[in-house]
């Protein structure tokens, strides 16, 4: 014989009710899991982040004692003179190759010639670039501008588009140097007159002024 609670609910199915039940020890498993997984991809997110972010972002220079390396600016004016008219030397090129750094291999000077100058896919700008240095054309109106490591010294080499040589030449030492980063060095130069310049490159910005060939 049936309960009389047992008729109602067979006799109204609508108000039937279902349960089910979760053990607190599955639903606290899962709670740390989630927690674990949620601190396991936060973490991937920092280690990617690091891996991908620009040199230099967060650090505050070489104090930090970081791989960022802050420029400095080195900027000029090549002139020369022509029946006693000061022109803008168009063309000249400049070398700035850093103390006590060269190339894994000797260079071809044929390539940064102001004759010959090769300005894109250059080897030779590539390779002085890569140790540290830079190669560059001067503008229109004679003018240079261009960003290299700041905290270091560099070797400045002027070398005129359009004033040929007056009887200028390379020291010993000078000879040297531009041997150990081309090969053969002298063809840099030929007949081209040229200025040789120290730049300390400690601050932001260097203006070196006005390189004139009298």
């Amino acid at each position: 014989m049936r309960s009389k609670a047992i008729e109602n609910e067979s006799s109204n199915p609508s108000v039937r009710e279902s349960h089910i039940w979760v053990s607190r020890r599955l639903i606290y498993g899962q709670a740390a899991l989630l927690g674990v997984s949620a601190a396991t991809f936060f973490m991937l997110g920092m280690m990617v982040g690091s891996l991908t972010a620009p040199a230099g972002s967060g650090s505050t220079g070489n104090s930090t004692g970081a791989a960022f390396v802050e420029d400095c600016r080195i900027s000029g004016v090549a002139m020369w003179r022509s029946s006693g008219r000061e022109l803008a030397d168009v063309g000249a090129v400049v070398v700035l190759l850093p103390r006590g750094a060269q190339p894994e291999k000797r260079q071809a000077p044929g390539l940064i010639m102001p004759d010959t100058f090769v300005a894109l896919d250059n080897p030779t700008i590539e390779a002085i670039h890569n140790s540290g240095g830079a190669v560059v054309r001067t503008d229109g109106d004679g003018k240079f501008n261009v960003l290299v490591d700041r905290d270091r010294e560099y070797r400045l080499l002027l070398v005129s588009k359009n004033r040929r040589t007056t009887g200028r030449q390379l020291t010993e030492q000078q000879s040297k140097l531009l041997e150990s980063w081309f090969a053969p060095a002298e063809k840099l130069i030929r007949d081209n007159d040229f200025q040789w310049h120290n730049v300390d490159a400690s601050s932001d910005s260097i203006d070196v002024g006005m390189l004139s060939f009298d």
